[in-house]
């Protein structure tokens, strides 16, 4: 033999060795990428949705990373091996890989613009479509629009199957959201099956049939192309449904294209399938709603989407073996009516599915409209008696806001836009989405427009929270520390004749240890119980948080001031709050209405909450401002409604970590977190406040917050850590001080100066940031409560 011809055959071998080694290596180095990226973009979406103001917002790095990481390789391979089969798979992944340069942008957008970031990857993926079809036209080649009708009806039919679980278990957002994520589907799908085209005609250029084997390469090829679209284009959560659901797609596409002539077929079924595959996660579920933070809750978001995932994954599983048994058959065309019918059918199915089992509508598009002008209060300070100066608060602030509101309302009745009023804050929501925002904030008598996001709905109510302990036999060493005991054997007092102002994710009004105090009943809840998330007609509590809030503060064997009394109202639905509702609960436990009650007109300030608890904050990502509450916290202060508040669990960020309102201002009174032994908790947020650039000493006080045991709902109970464990603790000792000298309501500055002239110096460790420790100081502000000294001080100023 010629030594020729056996060193040509040498070389070849080694060269097919050497594509197979780096075939599966970039398989491996892909993947391992990809699941890199993923984890570290949604621990960094995670971290930025808790404490958005706190941590560098790094994803555009990450992605950045990513596509040096994948796509350096891939060109570096392609010249190392440097054939026609190497070059077309590896610059098919690359071209893919490099999509996520034009997205960049929307790696620089906040978590919650979800419309803009689908505008970005609108125009992005647009780039690339008219940038590929250029290239297309340039190589002169065809593209075949039609498909053979079986090959459609099939792509219909699973793209029907396909539809069901979404359609079950998702809801759709606004108008808005629908279509723009419709477009993101319908130009990705293009874009990909230009590509997917391109690999496939350079692989079996003319070849009128394609071996089973040549089909399962070409999946997996498309496969691995698919995981690196769905990194680079998916952000916000969006990127977890679809790396779980379009690669499995990848061999149906393999058993759907047609090469007939070297002239691309099935051109536009492959382009539905995957506009379908790619469309339906980003529309029916909110990314907001995939956060840790929201939907990790037992029957939340995160176990729906799930379990859309898995039936989605199986059906396209069965949908690529049905392909692939059936593909002569689609081949020869013996199977058009029965395709035909089966496609009426499942997609007859879709739509009495949507409408009759489903989650039909709209949802998830509101505003909170800010008025240029507020009302001025300052001649509250004049009235000593404590419903006089709710009465003057009440009767100023509604009779400002309806007049300052007359013409916005007008303009919005006129487009019959749907609104409602407030008038702590002179506000208006607005049932509208991002044009109208537009359009509004051109008003003169229109100061900003904030987002107000709403929840989507979900199949199934989710299951109540229950604590893992049935009985009260804990130390309660909480109440120990402040000298609550001490209290109650020296003063017997035990907050009776005070109105406790709950505003949480709902209280169990069953439970035995609060619901002997609530102000109604079964029977009666006007002004008692308001929840504008869930339209509860009776106290209510998912996820326990409220129960268990509340319990610390007047619990019966639990609490501080367990005859004090409470109305409540629901402004955490499912762990997010929004402007609007947090100012309707403000409202309502200042001035309570009955059930269907107009708050502008029916409410009865002298029915309202001496005391309010506010175990919450409102970050940007659920709409607000540093700004947003300042006007409705100062007129309950006018009004004589002493307003405390969490710190916050942001500690671990160090210093200026009390970001959100109300921990933030002047007229709240804020409070950390500290264990057992007098340390401060790690995870208690620290002063001073910047957000707002005032440079603020905060917190006010520090209490126990740590391993506190409490009620929650079912009769049962709990130990909790949290500065929304802490708080309660001021309340329940101010409940007590002004039961225990009733001429002390509504005097906040006396009351305040009392909690922090008797508060115990504080002995633990100072956070390295903290470089004060005179008090107050951004630690532990003016020290450690102490209830006991607090209430002898209160019954001395009688």
């Amino acid at each position: 033999m010629d030594v020729s011809v056996v060193n040509e055959k040498k070389s070849m071998n080694q060269k097919g060795c050497l594509f197979t080694g780096l075939f599966v290596f970039s398989i491996i180095w892909i993947l391992g990428a990809s699941i890199a990226a993923q984890l570290m973009i949604w621990v960094m979406e995670q971290t930025i949705f808790e404490a958005s103001l706190l941590f560098p917002d790094l994803r555009w790095l990450i992605i950045i990373s990513y596509m040096s990481i994948v796509g350096l390789p891939l060109l570096m391979m392609r010249f190392i091996i440097n054939d026609r089969i190497s070059n077309i798979i590896f610059l098919f992944w690359a071209s893919i890989n490099f999509l996520g340069v034009v997205l960049i942008p929307g790696r620089f957008l906040a978590i919650n613009e979800a419309h803009n970031v689908s505008l970005v990857q609108i125009i992005g993926v647009t780039i690339y479509v008219v940038f590929f079809l250029l290239v297309v036209q340039r190589n002169k080649i065809s593209i075949q629009w039609r498909s053979k009708s079986e090959f459609l009806l099939i792509t219909i039919l699973i793209s029907g199957l396909f539809t069901i679980p979404w359609v079950l278990w998702g809801a759709i957002g606004s108008f808005l959201d629908l279509v723009l994520n419709l477009i993101v589907g319908i130009l990705s799908g293009l874009f990909l099956t230009i590509l997917i085209q391109q690999l496939h005609l350079g692989l079996f250029p003319e070849k009128k049939k394609i071996e089973p084997a040549g089909r399962l390469f070409f999946g997996l090829i498309v496969l691995i192309g698919l995981i690196i679209f769905a990194t680079v284009l998916g952000q916000n959560g969006q990127q977890w449904m679809l790396v779980f659901t379009i690669p499995v797609s990848s061999w149906i596409i393999s058993g759907l294209f047609r090469n007939v002539g070297g002239e691309q077929r099935n051109f536009l079924s492959i382009w539905i399938l995957l506009t379908v595959v790619i469309a339906l996660p980003l529309i029916w579920f909110d990314p907001d709603e995939l956060s840790l933070l929201i939907g990790s809750q037992s029957g939340e978001t995160l176990s729906w989407v799930s379990q859309t995932i898995s039936y989605s994954v199986v059906i396209l599983i069965i949908s690529t073996a049905i392909t692939g048994f059936m593909r002569r058959k689609l081949e020869a065309g013996k199977l058009h009516k029965p395709f035909m019918a089966i496609s009426i059918f499942v997609w007859v199915s879709v739509v009495f599915i949507y409408f009759l089992v489903g989650q039909p509508g709209f949802y998830g598009e509101s505003l909170f409209v800010i008025m240029s002008e507020q009302a001025d209060l300052s001649e509250g300070n004049l009235f000593i008696d404590p419903v006089e100066k709710r009465n003057y608060v009440y009767q100023t602030s509604t009779k400002f806001a309806s007049d300052s509101q007359s013409d916005i309302t007008d303009f919005l009745n006129k487009y019959r836009i749907e609104y409602e009023q407030y008038y702590l804050v002179n506000a208006i929501e607005v049932k509208a989405g991002p044009i109208w925002k537009l359009i509004i904030e051109q008003r003169e008598d229109v100061d900003r427009v904030l987002d107000n996001p709403l929840l989507r709905p979900l199949p199934e109510e989710i299951p109540i929270t229950t604590g893992d302990i049935s009985t009260v036999n804990e130390s309660l060493w909480n109440l120990e520390m402040i000298g609550v005991d001490r209290v109650r054997e020296e003063f017997n007092i035990y907050g009776k004749g005070i109105i406790i102002g709950q505003a949480d994710s709902g209280v169990d009004g069953n439970h035995p240890a609060l619901r002997d105090q609530f102000v109604g009943s079964k029977e009666f809840t006007d002004y008692s119980w308001y929840d504008p998330w869930f339209e509860s007609s009776y106290p209510t509590d998912i996820s326990g948080h409220g129960t268990h809030t509340l319990g610390i503060i007047l619990g019966n064997n639990v609490g501080i001031a367990p005859d004090a009394s409470w109305i409540g109202c629901v402004n955490l639905g499912r762990n997010l709050g929004n402007p609007g509702y947090y100012l309707a609960c403000m409202q309502f436990l200042f001035a309570p209405f009955p059930e269907g009650g107009d708050p502008i007109q029916d409410s009865k300030p002298e029915f309202g909450a001496h005391i309010l608890n506010n175990s919450w904050g409102c970050p940007d990502i659920e709409g607000c401002d540093s700004l947003v509450f300042e006007q409705a916290v100062s007129a309950l202060r006018s009004a004589g409604i002493f307003v405390i508040s969490s710190a916050g669990n942001n500690g671990y960020y160090g210093c200026e970590s009390i970001s959100d309102p109300l921990a933030i201002y002047q007229n709240v009174f804020s409070v950390g977190a500290i264990d057992q032994i007098g340390e401060l908790a790690p995870f208690s947020s620290l002063g001073p406040v910047t957000v707002d650039n005032s440079g603020r000493t905060k917190p006010d006080l520090v209490a126990p917050g740590v391993d506190i045991f409490s009620s929650m709902p079912n009769a049962s109970y709990a130990i909790l850590s949290g500065t929304s464990m802490a708080g309660p603790h001021v309340v329940g000792t101010v409940a007590l001080m002004w039961s225990a000298n009733p001429s002390l309501i509504g005097q906040i500055e006396e009351t305040e100066e009392i909690l922090q002239k008797t508060a115990n110096e504080f002995r633990g460790m100072y956070p390295e940031c903290v470089d004060s420790t005179t008090y107050p100081n951004n630690a532990v502000g003016f020290g450690v409560i102490n209830s006991y000294k607090a209430v002898e001080e209160a019954i001395k100023t009688r």
